[in-house]
């Protein structure tokens, strides 16, 4: 699919009928931007994400493009940050600075949301299930 006149397209690879991995590109002056991507964990065996990157990599090439900037990874992405440096890709530190400064966060702020994944993670479903008949009666 493309939209805006080809700056935008998304691509996906099947196997069969199951789409398996799709990629988000924009195109900016001569750089193509990896944006977003997705793929089924089933079929990582088969490649599907390297696969529309190095078709994404060839059209750039088509196209003069000179440049393919592979996004911004969070560093404790390792597999993701693992994924861009096979393919030599060379690493920069984004700094941000936001206007108003946010206050400083709580513990709570920065460990919470870790410590409930972790937790609801290994939480087995039937008591998930049961929480909620009884926390969310009001519901549905």
């Amino acid at each position: 699919m493309e939209y805006g006149g080809g700056l935008v397209k998304i691509q996906v690879v099947s196997k069969g009928n199951h789409a398996i991995a799709s990629i988000m590109t924009l195109r900016h002056k001569q750089t193509l931007v990896y944006k977003y991507g997705c793929s089924d964990p089933k079929f990582h065996n088969l490649g599907g994400v390297a696969l529309l990157f190095w078709k994404a990599i060839q059209e750039a090439k088509q196209d003069c493009l000179e440049e393919l900037d592979f996004g911004r990874s969070d560093f404790d992405n390792e597999g993701l940050v693992r994924f861009k440096d096979q393919w030599g890709t060379t690493r920069s530190i984004v700094t941000y600075r936001r206007y108003p400064a946010r206050p400083p966060e709580t513990i709570v702020e920065r460990y919470g949301g870790k410590f409930a994944r972790r937790v609801m993670s290994s939480v087995p479903d039937a008591i998930l299930e049961l929480a909620g008949k009884l926390l969310y009666r009001h519901v549905g």
